[in-house]
């Protein structure tokens, strides 16, 4: 008899394990089967979702050696300050304020179309109304969260809020550690959508960076503008007229109808076949999980009877 012992200190009979398992082969190969068979009318009934990917680089007009960095410490010798928060370009900024909820309230008012499609569930088409969602699973959804004590919430037709946790879950914005380059990557059941998703959603992350930048240079400039008229040091004129200048460039950037912050190579493309879910995958662990299942149930079956012969 062949015995192991565990971490308990108790004796496994390894003979016994082998020899049950053996004599429940039926049950392991039922147990495989029913869950093969389980995995395989998943991979029927499921929905196939489709990888769109956006590729963004900077745009030609950021200049890495900005204004900060060219004027150094003769900045602070007349209280520019405010220098230093221009040293991160808008490309820099560009993947934390994609999933915003400026962003998100930027995207669900300039793309009710896109809004739809996104919150199929509650879009009657027919009536062109928002509607409440129906079907068992919101219904179990909503009485799971009264149990587990979730306030009680309203229905409100989708919002900004909304659309901020789709881009949580479900959008994901990479950054080259050795390129400038930031990839953006969106799945869903339509490959169309999911291409018009990213493209919007990008407008909007570049509007949404344009209008803080002008509003931003636009105040400092005429802050320059009043310093200068008040100083009469030339080497202190010389920092406010290139702070001035600057300013005014950034100002034209944000003010021009080209991409601001970042700039596509070439358009939102989507994968070709289903990313997820991956049948290779689901079938090995559907495999799996019915072999355990099998086995558990062989052993428990044969081996309290004793040690077969």
């Amino acid at each position: 008899m062949i015995q192991k012992q565990d971490e308990s200190g108790q004796f496994i009979d390894l003979y016994a394990i082998f020899v049950s398992l053996r004599k429940g082969w039926k049950t392991i190969a039922i147990a495989w089967v029913v869950s093969l068979l389980l995995g395989v009318l998943y991979l029927h009934i499921t929905t196939y979702n489709y990888t769109a990917t956006l590729l963004l680089v900077p745009t030609q007009g950021q200049n890495q050696n900005n204004i900060g960095s060219q004027l150094g410490s003769l900045s602070s010798l007349v209280g520019l300050d405010f220098l230093s928060s221009q040293n991160v370009s808008p490309f820099t900024l560009y993947p934390d304020v994609m999933k915003t909820r400026v962003v998100s309230d930027t995207f669900a008012a300039r793309y009710p179309d896109l809004m739809h499609e996104l919150f199929e569930d509650q879009w009657d088409s027919d009536r062109d109304v928002w509607r409440a969602p129906e079907g068992v699973m919101y219904k179990i959804v909503a009485w799971s969260k009264g149990v587990l004590g979730y306030p009680p919430r309203p229905w409100a037709p989708p919002n900004g809020g909304d659309v901020e946790r789709v881009l949580s879950t479900r959008v994901r914005v990479d950054l080259d550690r050795k390129k400038p380059i930031l990839t953006v990557t969106f799945s869903h059941r339509d490959p169309v959508f999911a291409r018009r998703f990213l493209q919007a959603l990008h407008e909007s992350t570049d509007l949404v960076l344009r209008r803080q930048t002008l509003d931003r240079s636009t105040k400092y400039a005429r802050y320059l503008e009043q310093e200068l008229r008040k100083e009469q040091q030339a080497e202190l004129r010389q920092v406010l007229t290139n702070t001035f200048s600057q300013q005014e460039v950034w100002i034209m950037m944000s003010s021009s109808d080209t991409p601001f912050a970042a700039q596509p190579v070439g358009g939102a493309v989507s994968s070709t076949r289903p990313t997820s879910p991956n049948p290779i995958i689901i079938l090995l662990a559907m495999t799996m999980l019915g072999l355990l299942c099998g086995s558990t149930l062989a052993y428990r079956r044969f081996a309290r009877s004793g040690v077969p012969s």
